[in-house]
């Protein structure tokens, strides 16, 4: 009879604990990121390495956004084309001599980084972009950009892994290799036997690709 008693009592006063454990974190207000989170800025100018109608390309960027505790990064990035590419084949299409490519795009960079306190690490970053592929004139030897528009709307992919080399507490140098992927090409022209062609080809855009970002920030108090 007594232990059926000390049973009762001991469930009684555990059962109780638990509640009023429950009850104390119910009135307790609970955060995502704790005091100690560090949350820093940055800015980055890059320059991208890779191929555009099956000839080297480069293309020059820049970004910036914020890092949380130095490991994780959420931003925007805008880059264009710097280098000159014809599609000579399309000159009597579109009316252009020597139609040169335009193609930029631009949205969002996120990326995470590898123990980030160590003098050389490494890391993982993604470009989300939505931009244009474009046909101009050569404004050097042509004049003007033509009037007549071959624009078309397209969304770039571009994971990449990285090294990083930390230089001083706010400057880093960021070398990658990924791979850009361009989903979305399809304006189209009417040829002489009247079926549709696209004027751009995905193989054309999606490549290999190498980049080089001087990396300007606050290491924040966890660094």
């Amino acid at each position: 009879m007594k232990k059926n008693l000390y049973l009762i009592i001991i469930l009684s006063l555990f059962i109780g604990t638990i509640k009023l454990h429950a009850q104390a974190e119910e009135d307790t207000t609970q955060f995502l990121l704790s005091e100690k989170a560090v949350i820093t800025g940055f800015g980055s100018p890059f320059v991208e390495f890779s191929s555009v109608n099956n000839q080297f390309a480069v293309c020059l960027g820049a970004g910036g956004g914020l890092m949380l505790n130095q490991t994780v990064f959420l931003g925007v990035y805008f880059e264009g084309l710097l280098t000159n590419h014809y599609m000579e084949d399309l000159e009597t299409i579109v009316n252009i001599e020597k139609p040169k490519v335009s193609f930029e795009h631009g949205g969002i960079w996120m990326g995470y980084v590898y123990k980030h306190k160590k003098p050389v690490h490494g890391g993982l970053s993604m470009k989300l972009g939505w931009g244009e592929i474009d046909l101009e004139g050569d404004e050097i030897n042509n004049g003007p950009d033509a009037e007549d528009d071959f624009r078309d709307r397209i969304f770039a992919i571009s994971p990449q892994v990285e090294m990083e080399l930390n230089m001083t507490k706010w400057f880093r140098i960021n070398i990658g290799v990924g791979y850009r992927f361009v989903t979305g090409i399809d304006a189209k022209y009417d040829d002489h036997q009247g079926g549709h062609v696209k004027y751009y080809d995905t193989g054309d855009f999606n490549s290999p690709i190498g980049t080089i970002s001087l990396i300007f920030g606050g290491s924040g108090k966890k660094n």
